[in-house]
């Protein structure tokens, strides 16, 4: 809850200096948030799940925010370029490594994933890297490392 709370202040902040440089000029105001290093989807913030605390779902409610926070910014913040080999291991239903390869421009990159979650599994087209490993160099496993 720390992380939202930072990034909601920062980007309550950011919209403040936008409001106070451009008036009501939404389009422009808009059009800011685009350039920003971090997003923050309408609905997400610290705010908005504070004002829903008494909620019987909060813990879903904190779900679906952070998913939402995820799914705007992941593929955004690792930057992927042409002749990048993408790696995700929690792959899920896949939407981050197909944002990614979105972002890329290029047919010119290599997808890899993984999920061990039975229900979301075959949404990710069979990637399965827990059984049968594809992402190998030699006899090993490539190491997934943090990148930027």
């Amino acid at each position: 809850m720390l992380f939202l709370k930072t990034i909601s202040d920062r980007w309550k902040d950011h919209q403040s200096t936008y409001r106070q440089q451009y008036g009501a000029d939404e389009r422009r105001i808009r059009r800011h948030p685009e350039r920003e290093r971090f997003i923050l989807p309408a609905g997400a913030s610290f705010d908005d799940l504070y004002a829903r605390r008494n909620a019987s779902n909060v813990g879903e409610l904190i779900n679906m925010a952070l998913e939402a926070i995820e799914d705007v910014n992941r593929a955004k913040l690792a930057a992927p370029k042409p002749g990048d080999t993408i790696c995700d291991p929690a792959f899920d239903s896949g939407s981050l490594p197909i944002q990614a390869s979105q972002a890329v421009g290029s047919p010119n990159f290599a997808l890899y994933g993984q999920e061990v979650n039975g229900t979301t599994w075959p949404a990710s087209s069979g990637c399965d890297t827990t059984n049968s490993p594809r992402m190998v160099a030699g006899d090993h496993l490539i190491a997934l490392r943090g990148g930027g």
